[in-house]
């Protein structure tokens, strides 16, 4: 019985597909993928691919769902064509390290890691799945870092970098740069639960750096001593405690002195500049409130959204409408 049902609906997913869009496959699949169901998801691709032969994304998402349903030997065997063409895709190498990854096989994934970024050199993607590959194959040799720098240095808008960069240095106690790339993490990528945990990670590092000072400070490095030195010199605004308000109080006086020094012609910096225009707006407050609010205190943060509840919409609307961009020639690290 079980067996004729799902021939049954074979059947309806093959009629439905062939009055179908090579869009309409893809979406088609996807839902069928998001309710657990591969093998019409499968059906459905399959389907596709016969319609439509040169799709590579119609490829790409069959042997995505073939990995996902763990059948490594069918998910290679649908994305070895694209690899074995002039310049695959970026999410070609990526789905064909992954199986290989998940196969143990870490020196062929190693080599299409290789590969993939020798074809797209500025691909944030492909840093970012690098790094995390040889944070877990090579473990404390500090490999996965060089890759996700590379990654922000090159491709500055890709947001994933920003969010394994901001982490590691966390976990090493680098307080500016797990400070600065993780707030750059949380404007590119707003609304997923990554941005959830990074904004705690932000709040419990700023109370980390006014309590204890700053860590892994590079004398060397120029731009992160100016940004350092500005932030211990708001030190006595923390002496009453930690939280949205006296944050908000802190990050615009650090603000307002950074733009009043010659680092800030010498090193323009995106997030600064945001900083800047919300100032300028009225939003700032409403900011650091969406910012830190959670973290610190969520009742009180749902209460703040009620009594300002027209300054934080405005707020969202400000940073629906007016997206954050990183620019490509500000890399200081």
């Amino acid at each position: 019985m079980k067996k004729w049902c799902f021939s049954l609906l074979a059947m309806f997913v093959f009629m439905a597909t062939s009055a179908q869009n090579s869009d309409d496959v893809i979406k088609t699949a996807r839902e069928f993928s998001m309710q657990g169901d591969n093998e019409n998801a499968i059906l459905v691709l399959k389907k596709g691919i016969e319609q439509y032969p040169n799709n590579t994304d119609i490829r790409i998402d069959l042997a995505m769902v073939f990995y996902t349903a763990r059948r490594n030997p069918q998910a290679l065997e649908a994305i070895r064509p694209m690899l074995e063409s002039d310049k695959p895709d970026e999410m070609v190498y990526q789905i064909a390290a992954l199986i290989y990854r998940s196969e143990l096989q870490n020196k062929e994934a190693d080599k299409l890691y290789k590969a993939g970024l020798k074809n797209h050199p500025n691909s944030g993607l492909l840093y970012n799945d690098y790094g995390q590959f040889l944070e877990s194959y090579q473990p404390g040799k500090g490999m996965g870092i060089k890759m996700w720098e590379k990654g922000i240095e090159l491709s500055p808008t890709y947001a994933g970098n920003y969010y394994q960069a901001s982490r590691y240095y966390a976990a090493i106690n680098n307080t500016i740069w797990a400070l600065l790339y993780g707030e750059i993490f949380v404007n590119l990528d707003s609304y997923s639960s990554r941005s959830v945990e990074i904004r705690n990670l932000l709040f419990q590092y700023y109370k980390k750096a006014y309590a204890f000072g700053l860590g892994g400070l590079n004398e060397k490095n120029e731009f992160e001593k100016s940004v350092a030195e500005n932030l211990i010199a708001q030190k006595p605004m923390s002496a009453a405690g930690i939280g949205p308000e006296s944050l908000s109080a802190i990050r615009t006086r650090f603000i307002l002195d950074w733009y009043s020094k010659p680092a800030s012609g010498k090193y323009p910096f995106r997030l600064f500049e945001r900083h800047q225009q919300m100032l300028r707006v009225g939003l700032f407050d409403a900011y650091n409130q969406w910012l830190f609010g959670g973290a610190a205190n969520l009742a009180a943060f749902q209460n703040w959204t009620k009594t300002h509840a027209e300054e934080y919409q405005a707020f969202n609307k400000f940073q629906r409408q007016q997206l954050f961009v990183m620019d490509t020639n500000q890399y200081y690290k």
